[in-house]
């Protein structure tokens, strides 16, 4: 399911044709007890924050992986709204190491972050440099960059030119050809 399925859900629900084009589907026969079919994946765009600050992130999730891009990240401290009030000062101040670790994280995040779903559903641990994760990590990098050019995205170009330096470091460091 994803908020795309909302408006198609809304028209069948009313009767009104659903515009031909649209990436949601309607959740209906969801809703009656039918089986969910079709859709094995799901891809998220998102821009600025609320208060216009621009942070480019696109993610492909399916039942098992979730992989974000965070096309700004270039080791940079992130800034944002939600590092008002009080909750924010004492994340940094805490002495519990594993709060330390997560702030750390948020703060300038990685290039590209990788999950196991099953095994991690908060997503605190970062699977994208370890080897084991390799292939399922090149799996969700085919299918972003494949939706970026279906769709038109303008960070495609940007998207390919990192992931093509990043392949040719990985296969440089582990002396693959």
């Amino acid at each position: 399911m994803s908020m795309l399925d909302l408006f198609p859900t809304f028209c069948e629900a009313t009767g009104i044709a659903v515009p031909a084009g649209l990436d949601g589907r309607s959740l209906l026969p969801l809703l009656r007890g039918e089986p969910d079919t079709g859709r094995e994946r799901v891809f998220t765009v998102f821009h600025e924050t609320s208060a216009k600050q621009r942070f480019e992130m696109r993610c492909t999730q399916d039942a098992r992986f979730g992989y974000v891009w965070n096309a700004w990240s270039d080791g940079r401290a992130y800034r944002a709204e939600n590092m008002e009030g009080l909750t924010w000062p004492a994340m940094v101040a805490a002495a519990d190491p594993a709060v330390a670790e997560r702030v750390a994280f948020y703060t300038t995040r990685a290039p590209e972050e990788l999950y196991d779903l099953v095994a991690d559903p908060d997503c605190l641990h970062n699977l994208a440099a370890q080897p084991a994760f390799a292939d399922e990590l090149g799996a969700c990098r085919r299918y972003v960059a494949g939706w970026l050019a279906e769709t038109g995205d303008p960070l495609e170009s940007r998207y390919l030119a990192q992931e093509s330096a990043s392949s040719g470091e990985n296969s440089r460091s582990t002396g693959a050809a």
